[in-house]
């Protein structure tokens, strides 16, 4: 695996001010079929929307899309979206919240539950809210065999945080809403990180600009581009077309 494959979500659904649905798969499918496709992973939907979505998609006969799923009704939607049927997408992984602050730890054991009537090949993203015990959340995410997710658009101090319980718990995880397309920073925060730095210093590597440092991820072996991929499942923005031609570039 590179450094990239597979790295790039598609987030142009959930953008505020969203492309029509049609025009949105047009253009997914042209990335898909571009020359940094190997990056690109899924494409990112609610489950309010997944059939018309899916109905969309089925007015063309290529093949199926693979989609991230925002399951929108708790433990509860992860059971009702195993039920579910698709035509032309694909579901690849599923994001949930943990809705109940007072009590993670059972919120965990509900979503550990109801993700046992997912296809074992879909794997389930968890957000796991910034508040009293969501260490002890995070260590048993890992233990059930789930993914995390962060939201890259919290204080860069509180997503350091975050990062350093994923690196600890060695805790998979998904960078949700990679703040301007920008990556390098995360790639060097999260690989200091694991090297032992501090929370304050990685916090610090977020924002570093991807133009001043891609050579220093450009330099990186077999070695650590894999443990940095063991943690970092997927990256997600709006605007893929203008991370794929950066990551061209330095390639």
């Amino acid at each position: 695996m590179s450094l990239f494959s597979n790295l790039i979500d598609d987030t142009v659904l959930l953008d505020p001010d969203p492309v029509p649905v049609e025009a949105a798969l047009t253009r997914h499918r042209h990335l898909l079929a571009g020359s940094a496709a190997d990056a690109l992973a899924t494409l990112v939907v609610e489950d309010r929307t997944l059939a018309a979505i899916d109905r969309a998609a089925a007015a063309t006969t290529d093949p199926p899309i693979p989609v991230t799923v925002i399951n929108t009704g708790g433990a509860g939607g992860l059971t009702a979206l195993a039920g579910r049927s698709m035509h032309q997408l694909a579901i690849s992984a599923v994001d949930t919240t943990l809705r109940d602050p007072g009590d993670l730890l059972g919120n965990v054991a509900r979503v550990v539950a109801a993700a046992r009537e997912l296809d074992p090949d879909i794997a389930v993203h968890v957000e796991i809210p910034y508040g009293f015990g969501w260490q002890d959340a995070v260590a048993e995410v890992e233990a059930a065999g789930l993914q995390g997710l962060i939201r890259m658009s919290a204080p860069a101090r509180q997503v350091a945080e975050q990062l350093s319980a994923f690196v600890e718990a060695d805790l998979g995880f998904v960078a949700d809403r990679l703040p301007g397309g920008r990556l390098t920073g995360l790639l060097l925060a999260l690989d200091a990180l694991i090297d032992g730095s501090a929370v304050g210093e990685a916090a610090g590597l977020l924002a570093a600009d991807d133009h001043d440092h891609a050579d220093t991820t450009r330099s990186w072996g077999e070695p650590q581009v894999a443990r940095i991929r063991r943690r970092l499942q997927r990256v997600r923005t709006a605007q893929p077309e203008l991370l794929l031609e950066r990551l061209q570039h330095r390639s």
